[in-house]
């Protein structure tokens, strides 16, 4: 592999990262959508909780498709169309209220995201210096959530839903200006790989991203509706998830920091295991210390370990579609989580959430050591 002379511009860098953290915004509104949801829409927390897990399965899908042929596609040009499908989608979503459009909309963003998590999570693998870029791109996802967030209440004049499609709008016009950064990196019609593999490593990885997400997004989905059994200020509640996505940012740097020092058992370890103890005292809080400790702290550990999980994914392709099948993955996780976690709050109570999240990120950690021993040995 070496590294895209494209991405060796600062301008462009800069550009790719913005546009691969835009990939997230699905994920980082996810607490806040299913709330406005119940609260502007008034529909049951279940079926809200379904709807946005719709639009999340739609990225899933759209990415997991895409990724059989992401070497094959111009990565910027997908971008670019993703990016504005995403506009479009919201400018309806803007004047509809719940029925059958909405949820269209939401799936043909859900589509549009999906595009772009392909596209940008493929690159890195085409580098010589994927690591790093992965820990970049987490970096930039923590601090884009935190501006997005911080962001939402200058929209408190809107009904919370169409602010959150204000926001999305806005940053979607942001990453399409961005799109000039992403690198077309396109394999030469005249050129042949191998078909897509599929190893014990790769299965292992795809399952472990996938629990490792669909954990994380239990944890991060109900956190809204927690701190509202907890009587705390919904302003005060956002405010709370955007300084918890800082603090995710210095996960990020930890992981910069440390790189491949740890190699990737240690990190591995550390972070699924912070992700399982923080994610449980969110939902086994008894007070708001307590519940604003655990969210706080939760974020470091899942932004630390995220990109170990996409570097050692994407090393064991070097066309970059595993690493694309792996945001499928991230996102099939947190398309799951919303239904699964809304059904156990409804049946067995919020605390629930936090022992069916530390089950998961066990059996992620179980599944995610060979992988990670096996890419320690290959890179000696």
């Amino acid at each position: 592999m070496a590294t895209d002379p494209f991405l060796q511009r600062p301008i462009a860098r800069i550009g790719f990262i913005t546009v691969m953290a835009f990939g997230w915004t699905s994920i980082i509104l996810l607490p806040i959508q299913i709330d406005a949801y119940v609260r502007v829409l008034g529909l049951p927390e279940a079926t809200a909780a379904l709807l946005a897990s719709a639009e999340v399965a739609a990225l899933a899908l759209a990415a997991l498709g895409l990724s059989v042929i992401i070497d094959r596609l111009d990565k910027r040009l997908l971008c670019t169309v993703a990016c504005m499908v995403i506009i479009a989608a919201n400018l309806v979503s803007l004047g509809t209220g719940a029925g059958p459009l909405l949820i269209a909309m939401r799936l043909f963003a859900g589509a549009g995201f999906g595009a772009i998590v392909a596209a940008t999570n493929a690159v890195p693998s085409q580098t010589a210096s994927s690591g790093a870029m992965f820990r970049w791109s987490q970096f930039a996802v923590g601090l884009f959530g935190f501006v997005i967030l911080v962001a939402l209440p200058l929209l408190a004049a809107w009904p919370a839903t169409q602010a959150l499609f204000l926001l999305e709008i806005a940053a979607g016009v942001i990453a399409l200006l961005c799109c000039s950064g992403v690198p077309a990196a396109r394999r030469a019609k005249a050129s042949s790989a191998a078909p897509m593999p599929l190893t014990w490593r790769i299965a292992g990885g795809l399952f472990s991203i996938f629990a490792f997400f669909l954990a994380q997004t239990c944890i991060w989905g109900f956190t809204s509706r927690v701190s509202s059994s907890l009587a705390m200020n919904a302003h005060d509640v956002e405010l709370l998830l955007a300084v918890s996505l800082l603090i995710g940012v210095a996960g990020a740097v930890a992981a910069m920091v440390l790189a491949e020092r740890w190699r990737f058992i240690a990190p591995f370890t550390l972070g699924y295991c912070g992700v399982a103890l923080f994610g449980w005292l969110i939902y086994a809080a008894r007070d708001q210390a307590g519940f604003a400790f655990g969210l706080l702290a939760v974020n470091f550990f899942i932004i630390f370990a995220t990109p170990y999980i996409l570097d050692v994914l994407g090393r064991c392709d070097p066309q970059g579609r595993v690493a694309a099948a792996g945001g499928a993955f991230i996102n099939f996780g947190c398309a799951a989580a919303p239904f699964i976690s809304g059904l156990a709050v409804s049946r067995m109570g919020y605390q629930s959430v936090g022992w069916i999240s530390a089950a998961l990120l066990a059996a992620g950690l179980l599944a995610i050591w060979p992988a990670a021993r096996m890419t320690e040995r290959q890179l000696g």
